[in-house]
């Protein structure tokens, strides 16, 4: 399925993404968010791709990867505000001539809402996984033997020669020391379906790469909104890195940053990067945190219905809280009245059991072992998912851990009568009324078939306000959509 959203790009030329207002949240500066855009936090050389490579393969495969990176990326669903030649949480530096590409938190944790750069929110387009599966196929496919790679190594001549520069020697070996290392590598197949658009997965790659564990069943899980951070003593969808009482809130995002780094790489030294060194780098990521601790889902136009609110009191609010509304300048501002975290066991939720399976009693001793893990107050595994605080809802389908309902008007209906299979990503249908995905068939080469079929993709559990009768289901929704 993987090679079949492939080849899906190669139905046309896309149409270029509109530019994104680079929106500072709560009290962040414009300078603060620019600074942090572009954060290395630090990386190294892990993680990295030099940027010649992605030259090459868009000058070898126009219509599979677009005429330039920048068309790469954003064929993978990357975000990118105004009169900035590099997509959002993309970084680029130079090391001894070579131009080197990474990520930060941003690229995950940032999506957008009318026009505007929202910061906390999840990037529901972006196929992380895909970008780097696909980069690293191609790239293997054409490093198999000596004369495959000269291919790469002439194309990216080419692509330099067309942009009226000349490629260097630097870049040039860079680009040869990429491909032999990848053609040599050992890289392991991933269980079930690509994750898809708004989706990725790290347990398997810490269960794999730190502790040599069987990688775990196939748990795909959204990036977690940041909008609730504040009244939560976890991030995780289930909650097993708990923070000591009165931590801040940039201290904890900080703390969880550091996982992502964690399962990188060394390009040179073919092993993840030791513990102390990651950690080493905890005042960068407190920085990056510093901004996402600012994040607010923006304020609406609606007026929530009473009945809707009332419903949410009498069958939501036991588990996700409640919530203050106030008018200010027009708009419809939420914060949080009262919220207490709970952890609902997986036999209640009856939600999709596989991520909280793959971080079994086993794994989470060894991550409390680490220096990692004692950066939380404790680390355990309690079969079961957070009940998240709701701001900014309307914001981060499809639903549940995995993605696995495409709308909030999906998730009040009984689970078997969900669907079955939807198209998600940047090209896929989307419906405010519904609040969310509401076709099954694609709209766009940037869309993916989502099939809840699939163990690890289940659309189960949370029958939550499924009996409601329709007019009810209306209200709370246009409740939820108010958030």
């Amino acid at each position: 399925m993987r090679r079949a959203l492939l080849v899906a790009l190669l139905a046309g030329s896309l149409a270029s993404a509109a530019d994104l207002e680079p929106a500072a949240p709560g009290h962040a500066s414009a300078r603060e968010l620019a600074l942090r855009l572009h954060d290395d936090l630090g990386a190294g050389l892990a993680g990295t791709i030099p940027t010649v490579v992605l030259e090459a393969l868009c000058e070898l495969d126009h219509e599979r990867f677009g005429k330039d990176p920048g068309e790469l990326y954003e064929r993978f669903g990357y975000l990118r505000t105004k009169d900035d030649p590099l997509p959002v949480g993309v970084t680029e530096r130079r090391l001894l001539g070579v131009r080197l590409r990474n990520y930060n938190c941003l690229a995950c944790h940032a999506g957008e809402e009318k026009g505007a750069l929202v910061v906390g929110a999840p990037n529901r387009t972006l196929d992380f996984t895909g970008f780097y599966d696909a980069v690293f196929e191609a790239v293997r496919e054409r490093a198999k033997d000596t004369c495959g790679r000269l291919k790469l190594l002439e194309a990216a001549r080419r692509y330099h020669h067309r942009k009226g520069e000349l490629l260097s020697v630097a870049e040039g070996a860079s680009l040869l020391a990429f491909a032999e290392r990848l053609a040599k590598a050992d890289l392991p197949k991933r269980k079930g379906e690509p994750y898809g658009p708004g989706r990725t997965v790290v347990v398997a790659a810490y269960r794999r790469l730190r502790f040599g564990m069987d990688a775990g069943p196939y748990a795909p899980v959204k990036p977690p909104d940041l909008f609730g951070v504040r009244a939560r003593s976890s991030l995780l969808w289930t909650g097993n890195e708990r923070h000591a009482e009165g931590t801040p809130v940039a201290e904890k995002i900080a703390r969880n940053g550091l996982l992502v780094p964690w399962v990188q790489v060394h390009p040179l030294l073919e092993k993840p990067v030791p513990d102390d060194v990651i950690v080493s780098r905890i005042d960068r990521h407190r920085r990056m945190a510093e901004l996402l601790a600012e994040a607010a889902a923006p304020p609406v136009d609606a007026k929530p219905s009473e009945r809707g609110r009332q419903l949410f009191v009498e069958r939501c609010a036991s588990c996700h809280g409640e919530y203050r509304q106030e008018e200010r300048d027009g708009k419809l501002v939420t914060t949080v009245a009262s919220y207490e975290e709970k952890l609902v066991p997986v036999d209640e939720v009856g939600t999709d059991p596989n991520y909280e399976a793959s971080q079994d009693a086993e794994f989470a001793r060894r991550i409390g072992e680490t220096p990692i893990g004692r950066l939380y107050a404790e680390s355990c595994s309690e079969q079961a998912y957070v009940a998240r605080p709701l701001l900014g809802l309307r914001l981060r389908f499809p639903y549940l851990h995995n993605g696995s309902v495409p709308s909030l008007r999906a998730l009040l209906e009984a689970p078997d009568k969900r669907p079955k299979r939807f198209h998600v990503g940047a090209d896929a249908v989307v419906s405010r009324d519904a609040c969310g995905y509401v076709e099954a068939e694609p709209r766009g080469p940037r869309s993916a078939l989502r099939d809840t079929t699939v163990e690890g993709n289940r659309a189960t559990g949370h029958d939550y306000g499924t009996d409601l009768g329709e007019a009810d289901k209306k209200a709370l929704l246009d409740y939820l959509r108010s958030l």
